[in-house]
């Protein structure tokens, strides 16, 4: 898109400006990753999402009014399956119905954790390095 040369050295990304030009276009990705922070808590394929269990902060009650912040309470989600096709909102778990989608998904995640690291997992991850820094 800027017309000049990519690094020599490895980027960790594909080429997605189809996505910003064309109407009809398709992701290069074959999944993506949902981290917060170093915490691996969903991974996406296709139509398929897969939550990992994790603890997150939730809305409890009305939002926030006048600069006063809205109350919150801390949450936990088990292993979850959705069919966003179908599922837009994520509130109907598949996962017992799909094994065979829950197996792909977690073998993608467990290479992608080998790589990234999850600490949740307490997994290092083989490819990190500083923000900012080449290999």
């Amino acid at each position: 898109i800027t017309g000049t040369t990519l690094p020599e050295h490895p980027i960790d990304g594909l080429d997605i400006s189809p996505l910003l030009f064309q109407n009809e276009a398709k992701t290069p990705h074959e999944f993506y990753l949902y981290y917060w922070g170093q915490q691996l808590h969903a991974i996406r394929a296709g139509d398929w999402k897969l939550h990992f269990p994790h603890d997150y902060r939730t809305l409890s009650g009305p939002a926030g009014r006048d600069g006063i912040p809205g109350k919150y309470a801390n949450a936990h989600t088990q292993l979850a399956l959705y069919n966003l096709k179908d599922d837009l909102a994520e509130e109907h778990n598949v996962l017992t119905d799909h094994p065979d989608v829950v197996t792909r998904l977690t073998n993608l995640a467990d290479h992608a954790r080998q790589q990234l690291g999850d600490s949740q997992l307490n997994i290092k991850g083989n490819q990190n390095r500083a923000a900012g820094r080449l290999p």
